[in-house]
């Protein structure tokens, strides 16, 4: 059963509490036959048999997953050598309606519920993982516990989707995301038709329809460039791509390669004059700083680029992708790059097209970024030249502000609608903590100090009573729009944390635009340095802090 919804709309809405994960032969005895209290996702991992829910009985298999709602009786008879993984859980839904705060309350419903058949083992990677962490860290690390339930509900719910009408796109995506997982195996049009549910002889019309390319030339451009992928920073040996990809020849995959690209996968590595696209508005700018011109780039709405040409891009996984695969087909790049939270959807959509190499993001800060960056384009100067240079802007700032305000700790607060948050020394707080080295409030100071610098920690979440926990001499507040310019204002006048701080009573209170301080980027950084330098040099000297 599936009921029409926006999958990622509700799912956004939702969040998850984990009471219980397990892989074993059969259900918990708590879930099996008896009124559920929670929720109960169960992957069929191996074996087969019959499920009955509130007393109807349906068969199952390997490689389904199974949803079930709060209320609902569930019997599983099945045969010998079965495998299951289960996850019983709590919803929560977001209630509309509250400006300064979320409040969700607990909720049974779910748009999905019964057993549904799922492309390949995808599930299974996934629930391996969340039965490990859960093992090792028990509780403790819920985002990354509920991040894979999250990830394993829209799986379900788009292979629910699917099976509820003829969707043929949707079913080309499944023998898509099959070819992106076994790209090393032998595949055939014939299990690939299968696995899509189509007859043989009408699947390659309906691929090429879709894809712009039949099923066997899709395979082989997608083994090219994911050769191209490891050939990227640092050459490896042919014969060990070859077998990465798929082939066990290396002649062969040598005459295919040159036959596809017209030249020989040595010369890959050694090319200095790439067709490149980003998919990542910070790395546009690492690229453009290193003198990179770039075919199509996503591009941050308050960085000036006006000779690169726009891409309309997701910037999150969750977020659907909508450009159009001819546009990518027409500008027939040599490599793209982008963050790995985009990664997913990239692949899933191009990587046919062209070789993807994806550059951590969370875990690295800005100065990371640039250096691989560099090394995969072969750029590592000017990547020296712009470093130098920033940090000959970065030391005439420092000991300017150092003269103007001496050892005054400093905030960064973000007011964006019914966002309230508190940064430390990535995206707003970069130029404060870590180009001009402030002090931090305490609270930052903290959480800053349990990870490598610019890394691990960018920022917590704020009620307006919670600014009193993060006493400063100087508060630069970035605000999103006028709204929130004038919501700051009114508390700063009327809420007894904010009109008691100490930077709000001395006058020490900066605005700063959201959109220029939110970009974490070479060009991006230049900028927030500039102004912050000039709005805290401009304290005058003899002024008490």
């Amino acid at each position: 059963m599936i009921q029409s919804i926006d999958r990622q709309a509700f799912l956004q809405k939702l969040w998850f509490e984990i009471e219980a994960v397990g892989k074993s032969p059969t259900l918990p005895e708590q879930a099996d036959g008896q009124p559920l209290r929670q929720h109960l996702l169960i992957y069929v991992a191996k074996g087969e048999g019959e499920v009955a829910m509130d007393g109807q009985a349906h068969p199952i298999g390997k490689n389904m997953l199974l949803i079930y709602s709060p209320g609902t009786t569930v019997e599983l008879k099945l045969q010998r050598q079965t495998r299951l993984y289960w996850i019983t859980f709590d919803s929560f839904a977001l209630n509309e309606g509250h400006s300064d705060e979320r409040r969700f309350s607990k909720t049974g419903e779910f748009p999905a519920e019964g057993a549904f058949r799922i492309g390949g083992e995808d599930a299974l990677p996934m629930m391996e993982e969340l039965v490990a962490r859960v093992a090792e860290h028990g509780q403790t690390r819920r985002f990354a516990t509920q991040q894979l339930l999250h990830d394993l509900l829209s799986m379900l719910l788009r292979h629910a989707e699917m099976q509820a009408g003829d969707d043929s796109l949707g079913r080309i995506r499944l023998t898509v995301d099959y070819m992106q997982l076994h790209y090393r195996s032998a595949i055939r049009v014939a299990a690939l038709a299968k696995w899509g549910d189509f007859h043989p002889a009408y699947f390659s019309q309906v691929f090429k329809q879709y894809m712009d390319k039949t099923p066997t030339v899709y395979l082989t451009h997608l083994r090219m460039n994911k050769a191209k992928e490891l050939l990227l920073p640092a050459e490896r040996p042919i014969a060990q791509v070859a077998e990465q990809v798929g082939y066990d020849d290396e002649f062969y995959f040598s005459r295919r390669f040159k036959d596809t690209h017209g030249y020989a996968p040595s010369a890959y590595s050694s090319e200095k004059n790439r067709i490149i696209v980003s998919l990542s508005a910070p790395y546009t700018e690492h690229l453009t700083v290193l003198g990179v011109p770039l075919a199509a780039a996503q591009v941050h709405e308050a960085t000036a680029l006006p000779d690169v040409p726009r891409l309309t891009l997701p910037k999150h996984e969750v977020e659907p992708w909508r450009v159009s695969r001819s546009l990518f087909l027409g500008i027939r790049p040599d490599l793209i790059l982008c963050k790995n939270n985009v990664e997913k959807n990239a692949r899933r959509h191009i990587n046919d097209i062209a070789p993807i190499i994806s550059i951590p993001w969370s875990d690295r800060d800005v100065f990371r970024h640039l250096h691989d960056i560099a090394n995969i384009v072969d750029r590592q100067a000017e990547a020296t030249r712009w470093l130098e240079a920033h940090e000959q802007q970065v030391h005439g700032w420092r000991e300017k502000v150092r003269e103007a305000i001496g050892p005054a700790t400093v905030a960064v607060c973000l007011c964006d609608g019914e966002r309230l948050r508190m940064y430390g020394a990535r995206n707003f707080g970069h130029v404060l903590y870590r180009a001009l080295e402030l002090t931090p409030p305490e609270p930052i100071r903290r959480e800053m100090s349990r990870f490598p610098s610019g890394t691990g920690f960018t920022w917590m979440s704020l009620t307006p009573e919670g600014i009193a926990r993060h006493a400063a001499d100087i508060l630069f507040v970035a605000i999103a729009s006028p709204k929130d310019r004038e919501r700051v204002e009114y508390w700063m006048q009327t809420h007894p944390a904010w009109i008691n701080h100490k930077a709000v009573r001395s006058g020490k209170v900066f605005f700063v635009d959201a959109n220029q301080w939110k970009i974490y980027a070479p060009m991006g950084i230049e900028k927030q340095l500039e102004e912050a330098g000039r709005l805290l040099s401009s304290i005058p000297a003899h002024v008490q802090i």
